[in-house]
């Protein structure tokens, strides 16, 4: 994200990191594509580690074929008791080589105002798993800051599968 301030564009001091544990319920339901997750998030400052636990849902878009998907978050508990996290995931293959990725989530907070987060990106399949990543971001979290700016632009290379 970008710093308001020029001379703090560059501050590395700042993170974010998050981990996914899935497990697929269709054994127990029947239902494919259904499972649970707990997603661990972790930030700079004091006090900015969460634990979330909640149900996914990952479908096809019909018509658009097996490559193209949604996933659906609801995670209803947050370990530090200040709301809850709805998501929507996305895939879409526009052609052989470029994909659009990203996700919208929508925290509801107890004690402050609701925030929105969301990226997208274009990917572009360079060369065998190398890909060239256009990446827009909105981060309401950050926006409410008056030293930061919530919106984001970045070009970046990657290596592995989409």
């Amino acid at each position: 994200m970008v710093q308001r301030d020029r001379d703090s564009r560059f501050d590395m001091t700042r993170h974010f990191t998050g981990y996914r544990l899935r497990r697929g319920l269709e054994s127990l339901t029947g239902i494919s594509g259904l499972g649970t997750e707990v997603e661990y998030n972790d930030a700079s400052g004091p006090d900015n580690s969460l634990l979330r636990i909640g149900v996914m849902y990952k479908h096809t878009l019909g018509g658009l074929g097996r490559a193209n998907w949604f996933q659906w978050r609801v995670l209803p508990y947050e370990t530090d008791g200040s709301g809850q996290q709805l998501s929507l995931i996305h895939f879409m293959q526009l052609s052989k080589r470029f994909n659009w990725v990203g996700f919208i989530d929508f925290h509801v907070n107890r004690s402050s105002p609701n925030r929105w987060v969301t990226e997208s990106q274009i990917t572009c399949q360079i060369h065998g798993p190398i890909r060239l990543a256009l990446e827009a971001r909105y981060n309401g979290f950050l926006n409410a800051n008056p030293a930061a700016d919530g919106f984001g632009l970045a070009l970046g290379i990657s290596v592995g599968p989409q």
